[in-house]
């Protein structure tokens, strides 16, 4: 059996060596604590990574026929088995210094397939249950939103993907970097306003950033574990003349959300032109690498005496 070492050198190794661990929020630092414990069994097979990724795909998509088979206990243990695996795969490509861009691959398709079924696993397991058309609606919308979601979440990398081919082929066939990078435009000064206003602000964005995040992973495999637990557990709620199901509950709660959510990270990205300033952003960097200083930012404007 290979050697490997104790659970607070593989911290040390795997959880804090890595960028932005001390800045991640409670509940990925909390799992970490869970996951440093599979890593270890994991580093003692031969399972590479990839492979470690690949498991996580495979329990999550497993989860969602459990869930459609109306097994809510088992799929909701494979359903955190997954999620920890796939907290596990980082902490095994950097024990074992294996880090690749097709992990980074795999670890976005994984997402792309375990979501959407654990969706479609549980709307068709409550419909097997309590027979009702509103609970397949509930599971279709879900299904494809949580799939938009992910979509309107990371579409704009490919498109400065497709914009950085451009501009390498426009390079390789002699136009010159002038030509083909735009030029860099200086940094809008920030606007002016009271320093409590400002953070009074600066706070309502974070946690609006926090609160978003219950629709993404791993919040999302937390509440539908939690759901499928209490259906598990014989629990109900009840709505008027009847009852409502803890996994009905967390469909419609879904389908009800995610679209707004989805609309509002749409309208927010083409009124705040977000994928421009990334797509700018990113050409300010290949202007770095290549040996230029970036623009400096703008100066505030100092007000007239009579605007004083």
């Amino acid at each position: 059996m290979t050697r490997v070492e104790g659970i607070t050198a593989l911290r040390a190794k795997c959880q804090r060596t890595f960028e932005g661990y001390h800045e991640q929020p409670f509940v990925y630092r909390t799992i970490r604590r869970v996951s440093i414990y599979l890593t270890w069994l994991l580093l003692h097979t031969s399972l590479s990574a990839n492979g470690v990724t690949l498991l996580a795909m495979a329990a999550g998509v497993l989860a969602g026929v459990l869930f459609g088979a109306n097994l809510l206990l088992p799929g909701a243990i494979v359903l955190l088995l997954s999620m920890v695996l796939d907290f596990g795969d980082g902490e095994v490509a950097r024990y074992r210094r294996q880090p690749s861009k097709e992990g980074e691959y795999l670890d976005l398709l994984l997402h792309f397939c375990v979501n959407p079924a654990v969706f479609a696993g549980l709307a068709i397991g409550a419909h097997q249950l309590r027979p009702s058309t509103w609970v397949l609606v509930a599971g279709a919308v879900c299904t494809i939103a949580v799939f938009l979601l992910v979509m309107v979440t990371y579409v704009k990398w490919f498109v400065l993907w497709t914009n950085w081919r451009r501009m390498s082929r426009q390079l390789r066939a002699g136009e010159t970097r002038d030509a083909v990078l735009p030029a860099p435009a200086a940094a809008a000064a920030p606007a002016a306003s009271a320093p409590g206003l400002r953070d009074h602000v600066q706070r309502a964005r974070r946690a609006l950033g926090a609160l978003v995040t219950l629709w993404d992973f791993p919040y999302i495999f937390l509440v539908v574990a939690a759901g499928a637990v209490l259906q598990g557990l014989g629990l109900s709620l009840p709505v008027g003349a009847r009852t409502i199901t803890p996994v009905e509950l967390v469909l419609a709660f879904y389908a009800v959300t995610y679209p707004a959510l989805i609309g509002a990270l749409l309208a927010y990205t083409l009124r705040a032109r977000s994928v421009t300033r990334d797509f700018h952003a990113f050409v300010g960097d290949l202007r770095l690498l290549a040996g230029e200083r970036p623009a400096p930012p703008l100066a505030p404007r100092t007000p007239d005496a009579h605007e004083s």
